[in-house]
């Protein structure tokens, strides 16, 4: 896999998991902003790495 590549989806499921983690910071839920950041460019690389076996 291209760098290039690689860096664009972990940005991308960054951005996503902050834009989800926004939401529920502000409607005062558990597993708020940081949380989500960090865990969906780890669920994006599990995801992928499925796909392919």
């Amino acid at each position: 896999m291209d760098w290039t590549l690689f860096a664009l989806r972990v940005g991308l499921a960054t951005a996503a998991g902050l834009i989800i983690g926004l939401e529920r910071e502000i409607q005062g839920k558990e597993a708020g902003l940081k949380t989500n950041a960090l865990v969906s460019p780890w669920s994006r690389d599990l995801y992928f790495n499925v796909i392919r076996i």
